[in-house]
């Protein structure tokens, strides 16, 4: 994580994790319940919480390798 944080210009230890509590439908609850959440669900909810709050990005952009100056 320091690395990371070190690449996209943050101090060491910026980043925390939120604990918030993760308000679904009640169809959602019951597939969690049933069969997990997916993770389909997981990357769209991902996306969908950088798009709406970019600040949280560890590194904002559209390419991580060009903001954070390093190579593949």
């Amino acid at each position: 994580m320091k690395l990371i944080e070190h690449a996209c210009e943050k101090g060491p230890g910026s980043t925390k994790a939120l604990s918030k509590v993760p308000y679904l439908k009640l169809s959602e609850i019951a597939e969690e319940f049933l069969v997990g959440i997916t993770h389909d669900r997981n990357m769209r909810l991902m996306i969908q919480h950088f798009e709406d709050n970019n600040m949280d990005c560890p590194c904002p952009g559209t390419d991580f390798w060009e903001t954070s100056g390093l190579t593949r």
